[in-house]
């Protein structure tokens, strides 16, 4: 353990300290700051590992195709700073709320419209394997909150510590399923032969007028590789003053980064077309043809980057962070143009802790 060292406090700002080795030191930007000590219990962000069970109280999914709001479950384990393994399942409750109503063309709706033949909420599962390729530690500075020092006012501080910085490989899985749908047409295709209804006595032929502007299930499994600059901070620190007291930490890991996205199996479901009779027979009813889309163009490629936040600011409690987009495997061509790309952001609270490794 080392000797004490002096900590300069003050309430929402922080300055960096400078000085010799045994003693840190900073300029006071005011007379209400003080300084007091602490002592450096641990610095290990090379040693140090992380574990939790991160609960997803709510993720936002959108593009042009689907804007979805949903939930799920994951779980990570990082050992020390050279691997990370991660998965997790999420499943939208609030589904495709930027399209049409998926459930019309039944009883006396006069519309003619299309739906997936196993309507399902979106949902995604995902593994993810991040190898360390190459690593370095250097010394900068952690941001620790005190305490309380007033009304409104925290009082915060820098510490100066050993981070790890590290390009890390990224090898994962992900099987996504999604409604696909768009009012202004998307490119589906069918070989089913147009249906041929016989009503007294007459031959009516039944065309998919609206197919373009129905809705379908698309199921994308999907390798990812890809490539990340993480760092890896930890430092935990005993604070030895008559008004800041306790230990205070931080075990953090974050990530920028950037996947190429193959989709080897990309399928579109087949639909449940409902052609409306009233116009034909006079008849208040609807009847259903099974088409077979896997005629439509789709694009297998794809690839996303993004940043990701990952902080213990508790002993076993913390909260993980994700903002990415890019573009998904997808259809391909269309009108509607740039219908692949897409921006996701999903929060996390997670029950866990630090595992330490020597």
């Amino acid at each position: 353990m080392r000797n004490l060292r002096p900590l300069l406090v003050f309430g929402a700002l922080a300055m960096p300290f400078a000085g010799n080795s045994q003693y840190n030191r900073a300029a006071s930007p005011s007379p209400s700051n003080k300084t007091i000590s602490y002592k450096l219990e641990r610095n290990e962000p090379a040693q140090s590992g992380l574990f939790g069970l991160v609960v997803n109280p709510v993720y936002v999914d959108g593009s042009k195709l689907n804007l979805n709001i949903g939930g799920g479950l994951e779980l990570f384990y990082t050992f020390k700073s050279h691997l990370r393994i991660s998965g997790g399942y999420h499943y939208a409750y609030l589904d495709n709320l930027t399209g049409g109503d998926q459930n019309r063309g039944s009883g006396g709706d006069l519309d003619s419209y299309g739906t997936a033949v196993k309507n399902k909420k979106s949902s995604r599962f995902g593994i993810l394997v991040s190898p360390t390729i190459l690593s370095w530690e250097k010394e900068e500075n952690y941001h620790i909150t005190l305490g309380s020092a007033g009304y409104r006012t925290v009082a915060v501080t820098r510490v100066r510590g050993n981070v790890v910085r590290a390009l890390t490989g990224r090898l994962g899985y992900l099987v996504d399923n999604r409604v696909i749908q768009s009012k202004n047409g998307l490119p589906f295709k069918t070989t089913t032969p147009e249906y041929v209804y016989h009503y007294e006595n007459n031959d009516y032929t039944l065309t998919p007028t609206w197919l373009s502007t129905s809705s379908t299930m698309m199921q994308s499994n999907i390798a990812v590789i890809g490539i990340g600059y993480t760092s890896f901070r930890d430092i935990k620190i005993t604070l030895d003053d008559e008004k800041y007291t306790g230990r205070r930490e931080e075990k953090a890991q974050s990530d920028l980064f950037i996947d190429l996205l193959f989709a080897h199996k990309l399928s579109l479901q087949d639909m449940v077309y409902y052609h409306p009779l009233y116009n034909l027979t006079q008849e208040y009813d609807h009847l259903p043809q099974r088409l077979d889309l896997s005629a439509t163009a789709l694009n297998k490629m794809g690839f996303r980057l993004g940043y990701q936040v990952i902080s213990m600011f508790r002993p076993n409690f913390g909260a993980k962070v994700v903002l990415e987009g890019g573009v998904r495997p997808g259809l391909k061509g269309g009108e509607q143009k740039n219908s692949n790309l897409y921006a996701q952001l999903t929060y996390g609270i997670i029950f866990g802790g630090r595992m330490a490794h020597e």
